[in-house]
């Protein structure tokens, strides 16, 4: 006990002639850190948030969150496709170059190498593969796998800018999706889309012919035919099995169009009695109803699988320009210098002292 006393003492008496030391070391490392942070420029940051949405499948995670278990597994079951399909956009390079264009990233990103005033590149322009690696440098997106968000945010020294590159990737994000994401849904929609255009055009032609037939002829005994041209005459396309959303009421229908229409087989039919034709025309404009009512159906539901399986996301916040900067923290590193020089500064006292007592012990021998 009185061996550790000692030991203690001679401590503190090392410190006390090394205080001026231990002083002037820290005194000079903080007032280079003040001078450092002050001279380094002010970077700014902005974020965005972003919530997936949609989407048939969810994942594991979805599952889990349901049964309330996605706090006791935390991030550990993953995010939904939609996260995952919206994070592998926000990363590639096509997206990268969309930004670098819009927002004219170049000179800002390669400042150095660019001459502001004469508003050209000091040597060789960089190339769109170093801009797009300098900008990733620059903005990060991460993935709450528990809240299924999304954080968008970037750095730079114009506040202006940090903001709109941040608020130009939700939009070209957007507008990616909308141009290329091209799912089983859409492609069925569209596909019923067309079929309902082709049936209402050959409805209201079939209603005009009946119209026409009726105004032209006077259907009685007297004047028994009439020759028929029959050369626009087309089947409606039975292909909608192709859609994947195929309707055996509807399928049936167009068969016997089909089949009405297949037994014209000349250009013109000659001595066709009146009232047969006119049977044919009603029978034909009453089967066209019936596909476009069914195609309606069809399309409706086809219109609400698409919107279950689009890839879509709602912005949560959109990012503001900043008004504080972000780097650097001056404060953090006036405290983190003066901390780490203190310590510095006694190790040196200490070390200074071990040295002077082993030249000491030396000398003695």
């Amino acid at each position: 006990m009185e061996q550790q006393e000692i030991n203690i003492l001679e401590y503190w008496d090392v410190l006390k002639r090394g205080f001026r030391t231990i002083v002037l070391i820290t005194f000079v490392a903080t007032s280079l850190s003040i001078g450092i942070s002050l001279v380094l420029p002010k970077t700014y940051r902005a974020e965005a948030m972003l919530m997936p949405l949609g989407g048939t499948k969810m994942g594991v995670s979805a599952a889990v969150a349901q049964m309330g278990l996605g706090g006791l597994l935390g991030g550990l079951t993953g995010g939904s496709s939609n996260s995952i399909q919206i994070m592998a956009i926000l990363k590639s390079r096509t997206l990268a170059e969309k930004i670098i264009e819009k927002d004219n990233l170049l000179p800002v990103l390669f400042s150095k190498k660019w001459d502001a005033e004469e508003k050209k590149w000091k040597g060789d322009a960089p190339t769109m593969e170093e801009a797009v690696n300098k900008l990733r440098q620059d903005v990060s997106f991460v993935e709450d796998k528990k809240d299924q968000t999304i954080l968008l945010s970037a750095e730079f020294r114009d506040p202006n800018l940090t903001a709109d590159v941040v608020n130009d990737f939700i939009k070209e994000l957007a507008l990616h999706i909308n141009q290329n994401t091209f799912t089983m849904a859409k492609k069925n929609r569209i596909f019923i889309e067309g079929q309902l255009e082709r049936n209402k055009m050959e409805l209201l032609s079939a209603g005009k012919e009946l119209t026409s037939f009726y105004s032209a002829n006077k259907v009685s005994n007297a004047v028994p035919t009439v020759d028929v041209d029959v050369a626009v005459k087309k089947a409606v396309d039975s292909s909608a099995d192709n859609a994947g959303q195929g309707d055996d009421r509807l399928d049936e229908l167009q068969r016997q169009l089909e089949d009405v229409n297949r037994q014209l087989t000349d250009t013109v039919v000659k001595q066709v009695p009146q009232q047969v034709y006119l049977q044919y025309l009603t029978l034909r404009q009453d089967l066209l109803g019936k596909v476009n009512v069914l195609l309606t159906q069809q399309y409706e539901m086809a219109k609400i699988e698409e919107s279950k399986e689009d890839l879509t996301f709602q912005v949560i916040d959109w990012a503001e320009v900043p008004i504080k900067r972000f780097k650097p923290q001056r404060s953090r590193i006036v405290v983190t210098a003066f901390v780490m020089s203190g310590l510095i500064a006694v190790f040196f006292v200490f070390f200074r002292e071990y040295i002077a007592k082993l030249k000491g012990s030396g000398s003695r021998a």
